[in-house]
């Protein structure tokens, strides 16, 4: 997450009727790597957090935790690359019991140093997990802040605070569901059961539910007492050890919706209470006053009147390192030599700064490295390797101490430990954290699983080795692509459309062809065709083809196949691209604006065939391996009246589409993938888990028992293995036989309706009406005598399908449909006389 920023926010009042905006510009900040993620809601404004959180809840209540390897998931890895972690918690009594938080795969807790972790949080509803707090005597009580910190490009919501009495065994929700996103959580250490809980808000809306609450029995009951207005929450709050009525908040200026971040403001300040909050006064001596971002703040634990503070400024950089040492009455802004470019342009994304208790002089600032100062912070230099080298991650978000020269970070690369203060790191290797954006499948090495994860790279392997998944290819990575002809040759996506071409003669310039300005995806769509491993296509604005394989020259073969730069030109881009197995002349471009195209002669002409699909970023679209006119095309949105999980599905390239969501939950589709054989079978990776359907998308069913409620991003099928396997953007990758799913799909037609009308034909034409799509299946024409007089395939979709027959004698007939041996209809007709 190392990228420029530029400045632009965009308010949009949108035309219901079409896709015409009337456009405002207002101050803030884009940030171009959120945008990818987020433009997925396109086009409605507003979440409506609350069908969401409904949603979540009927999924909790509907989880199955059976160790019935033939139905569960396998965890296959890697547990070695790592992923993001928000929070790490240390008991108070024992430092070899800690507990580790994710933004969207719960709570992890090892009790033996982290030898061993469990994860303890998989039963809740809501796994974005931002903040952690022990109870000060009684180390089995924890609470844990639901809602993702960092508030980036998608984000994660929670529903409040839950504790545990248990260890984290157990749960219990008590309160502030409403405030969204919770960043800190501070025990009065003199009185337990004052808690005070830092909150920012529903991020996408302007709401008075977020600043600073209060409760004094144990999070019973919770009090606002710190609000400023309602674009402003509270990021971090502080308790003062010898005087617990003296508090520390810092405030932050911060909305993210689809076309506004605004990150930095007027109200991003320090406030103090001396009196438990009943009152407050903004810290201003020495502090600046202008326009900032989120605050880093910490204190002396042997001094408490010492405070260090380091806010971001409007352009995301670190703003300077500011010293209190009278309690914050006064601030000294120190000559100091923190990297100007310590945050990397990013600063909302970090804010973590943290005090060694046994010596007040000696700070660690986080940011893309991590820095550390021992003379009060006047001198910064690098605490252990650059993050290039992979030794210690980049992007680091919280610190803990387990000694004066002992402590535990975590980072977007997972959690590692120092024994020597920060000079040498080790790596925690048993962590199922990473998030992988794609998967593929290798026909080399059919016996391992690959994909390309959020700020670590593309890696492969297997449970075998979940701990030793190697690393492929380097920064965030997306779609691998592997060459069933020759097993040196692959391709590896990075973001914002980057190309690594892996051949015999070593690295090759994968973007040869395509015009650097061209506007592209963060998630760069590219699909090699399943029948000709030289044919490729690839989508930025427009589509790209390529007929050289894995030495590829690209040429442009289609227009600007969006709705052109209506708001901000990272939100029109091609989000989805695939091409039939079955006739490779057939490809198919989704866009991130909601458009879908078809070409049929190989990618000469384009017909758009958007109809009456949804206004929404196309996630993934796919050709049936099966049929030649049959393709699926998924969408994906979370906004106003569209929590709908959108699929549809069209039997002539596109000129009509029928929806099959069936019974799938409210939550975003990712992907789908089509079983080779049968376009009854389906599967789909959605923001809740992996659900199949065996009849066409009448009827959808969870797949396994025992994976929590996590976002799936891309499906797949080892064919070698038998195994359906799935990229989390949480808990690393995981597999799960699919045998039953799939043998089960000749009973899939039971109940359905069909007839056939006319009865009388006067034109050797009728039609047969399906309440369902049904697929393949056999039309039979007999007379009276039983004798055969006409047979043929049709592929029945929901609603009419047209049939013709050829010219027969008038007469009294029988129609029957079947599918295999079963029959799905039997009706008379009777054709007139001509």
């Amino acid at each position: 997450m190392r990228y420029t920023i530029f400045i632009v926010a965009i308010l949009l009042t949108l035309c219901t009727s079409s896709k015409m905006f009337t456009i405002k510009y207002a101050h803030g900040n884009l940030l171009p790597y959120e945008l990818q993620d987020y433009v997925k809601s396109y086009p409605e404004l507003e979440i409506q957090h609350e069908a969401y959180q409904v949603a979540l809840d009927q999924a909790k209540a509907s989880l199955s935790w059976s160790n019935d390897r033939t139905s569960s998931w396998k965890m296959e890895g890697p547990t070695n690359i790592g992923g993001r972690i928000t929070a790490v918690a240390v008991s108070p009594v024992d430092t070899n019991t800690f507990y580790v938080a994710t933004p969207n795969n719960g709570i992890y807790k090892t009790t033996d140093g982290g030898t061993n972790f469990i994860s303890i949080f998989d039963r809740e509803s809501n796994l974005s997990v931002g903040c952690l707090a022990i109870h000060p005597t009684k180390p089995n009580t924890i609470y844990a802040g639901t809602g993702d910190p960092v508030v980036s490009g998608y984000p994660y919501i929670g529903n409040g605070i839950y504790r545990s009495t248990d260890g984290g065994m157990t749960w219990l929700n008590i309160g502030l569901a409403e405030t969204k996103v919770i960043n800190k959580i501070a025990i009065d250490p003199q009185n337990p059961n004052i808690i005070y809980a830092a909150t920012m808000g529903l991020p996408m809306e302007r709401t008075t539910d977020r600043g600073l609450y209060k409760s004094m029995d144990g999070g019973a009951n919770w009090q606002k007492i710190l609000y400023i207005n309602d674009e402003t929450g509270c990021s971090q709050v502080l308790i003062n050890p010898s005087n617990p009525n003296i508090l520390y908040a810092a405030t932050w200026n911060r909305i993210r919706n689809q076309f506004e971040s605004l990150v930095a403001g007027t109200t991003s300040r320090l406030h103090k209470s001396t009196d438990g909050g009943k009152t407050w006064t903004m810290l201003t001596n020495g502090l600046p006053n202008k326009r900032l971002a989120k605050w880093g703040l910490t204190m002396s634990q042997s001094n408490p009147n010492k405070l260090y503070a380091v806010p971001v400024d409007s352009t995301l950089n670190h703003e300077g390192v500011y010293v209190s040492k009278d309690g914050g009455d006064n601030f000294t802004k120190l000559t100091s030599t923190l990297n100007k470019n310590a945050y990397g342009g990013f600063g909302w994304y970090f804010g973590k700064i943290e005090v060694n208790p046994a010596n007040d002089d000696e700070l660690l600032v986080c940011g893309v490295n991590l820095y550390k100062s021992t003379d009060g912070g006047t001198t910064f230099a690098l605490s252990g390797p650059n993050w290039n080298t992979y030794e210690l991650h980049a992007d680091k978000h919280d610190i803990q101490y387990l000694s004066d020269h002992s402590f535990l970070i975590a980072t977007d690369g997972g959690l590692y430990k120092t024994v020597d203060n920060g000079n040498k790191f080790q790596h925690f290797e048993n962590l199922p954290l990473t998030q992988f954006y794609r998967v593929a499948h290798n026909p080399n090495q059919p016996e391992r699983y690959f994909g390309g994860a959020q700020d670590n790279g593309t890696s492969g392997g297997n449970e075998a080795i979940s701990a030793d998944w190697p690393r492929l290819y380097g920064g965030d990575g997306f779609q691998p692509i592997f060459d069933p002809q020759d097993s040196v040759n692959a391709i590896f996506l990075t973001q914002n459309g980057g190309i690594g071409v892996v051949s015999k003669s070593g690295g090759v310039n994968g973007e040869l062809g395509i015009k650097q300005s061209d506007r592209v995806n963060w998630d760069m769509p590219i699909h090699l065709n399943e029948k000709n491993p030289k044919l490729m296509y690839l989508g930025t604005y427009r589509v790209y083809k390529n007929m050289n394989g894995f030495v590829p020259k690209w040429d442009s073969v289609s227009m600007d196949l969006t709705d052109g730069i209506l708001t901000a030109s990272t939100f029109h881009n091609i989000s989805a691209i695939h091409s039939s197995a079955v006739d490779e002349n057939i490809v198919y471009a989704g866009t991130s604006d909601a458009n879908v195209w078809t070409s049929t002669d190989g990618a000469k002409t384009w017909q758009n065939v958007t109809g009456n699909l949804p206004n929404h970023y196309v996630s993934a679209i796919k050709a049936s391996p099966n049929n030649k006119n049959t393709v699926f095309v998924t969408h994906t949105g979370y906004k106003l009246n569209n929590y709908i999980p959108h699929i549809h599905r069209s039997d002539d390239n596109g000129v009509s589409w029928t929806d099959i969501s069936g019974d799938l939950p409210v939550a975003a589709i990712n992907d789908v993938f089509v079983w080779p054989g049968s376009d009854k079978i389906l599967f789909v990776a959605t923001d809740f888990g992996v659900y199949a359907t065996n009849n066409g998308g009448v009827k959808w069913n969870r797949v396994g028992s025992n994976m929590p409620i996590i976002k799936c991003t891309d499906v797949e099928y080892n064919a070698k293995l038998k195994r359906l396997f799935v990229g989390t953007y949480a808990r690393s990758m995981m597999s799960i036989e699919v045998a039953d799913i799939v043998s089960s799909s000749t009973d899939l037609n039971v109940g359905s309706k069909l007839s056939i009308f006319p009865t009388l034909l006067h034109d050797y034409q009728f039609q047969i009406s399906c309440d369902q799509w049904l697929g393949k299946s056999e039309l039979y024409i007999a007379d009276l005598s039983g004798r055969l007089i006409h047979n043929q395939s049709v592929d029945l979709v929901g609603g009419n399908n047209s049939i013709s027959i050829r010219p027969t004698a008038a007469g009294v007939y029988l129609v029957r449909i079947a599918q295999g041996k079963k029959s799905l209809v039997v009706q008379k007709i009777v054709i007139a006389k001509t």
